[in-house]
C-alpha cells in the first residue's frame, strides 16, 4: 500500500462529524493521533512497511504532543491559532522519531532518520483559515492534503545488503 491523502481526510471527516466528540484536550489529541496513525500505516519506504509496535508507541506520542498543542490553544485564546500550529508542527514530526518509527520488509530493515518541520505550521495556519463556515468534508480535505504533503518528505534509512539507502515515505 501507500499513504493517501483521501484516507487521511476520511478520517479526519469522521473525526469530525462522528459523535462522540472529544470532551478534553487529552481526548482530542487521542482521536486525531488514532486518525493520523491509521494513515500513517499505510506508508512504505522502498520495500519496508511501518512495525505496528512502532506505530502503537508513535500513536501514543502523537496523542500526548497535540494534547498539549490543544490545550495550550486553548488557554492562548484568540491567539490559539499560532499555539496550535505551532504545537501541531513539533507534534507530527515527533510521532515520526520519538522513537524513530522502524520499518521491515524482505532483506531490509530502516528507520526514520528525518522529519522536519520546515513549513508545516504556516501550512497548517492556511488550511485552518477557512473557520467555522468549512464544511466538515472541505476542513478534513484541506488538513490532510497540508499533512498528507509534509508526510511524503519524511526520510527512512534502510539497511539492506548492498549498503544504506535513504527514502522518503510513499
Amino acid at each position: 500500500m501507500a499513504l493517501a491523502a483521501s484516507a487521511l481526510a476520511d478520517n479526519l471527516r469522521a473525526l469530525f462529524t462522528t459523535a462522540p466528540f472529544p470532551d478534553s484536550a487529552s481526548a482530542a489529541g487521542e482521536k486525531w493521533a488514532a486518525a493520523y496513525a491509521g494513515y500513517a500505516g499505510n506508508a512504505t519506504a522502498g520495500p519496508a512497511l511501518p512495525s505496528s509496535a512502532s506505530l502503537s508507541a508513535a500513536q501514543d506520542t502523537l496523542a500526548g504532543a497535540l494534547a498539549t498543542a490543544f490545550d495550550a490553544a486553548t488557554r492562548a485564546g484568540p491567539a490559539g491559532l499560532g499555539s496550535v500550529t505551532a504545537g501541531m508542527a513539533a507534534a507530527f514530526p515527533a510521532f515520526w522519531l520519538l522513537p524513530p518509527v522502524q520499518f521491515a520488509g524482505p532483506g531490509v530493515t530502516g528507520a526514520v532518520t528525518a522529519a522536519l518541520p520546515a513549513t508545516l505550521a504556516a501550512d497548517l495556519a492556511t488550511a485552518f483559515s477557512a473557520g467555522p463556515s468549512a464544511t466538515a468534508a472541505a476542513q478534513a480535505t484541506r488538513i490532510a492534503g497540508v499533512l498528507h504533503a509534509w508526510t511524503l518528505t519524511v526520510t527512512v534509512t534502510n539497511a539492506t545488503a548492498a549498503g544504506p539507502v535513504v527514502v522518503t515515505l510513499l
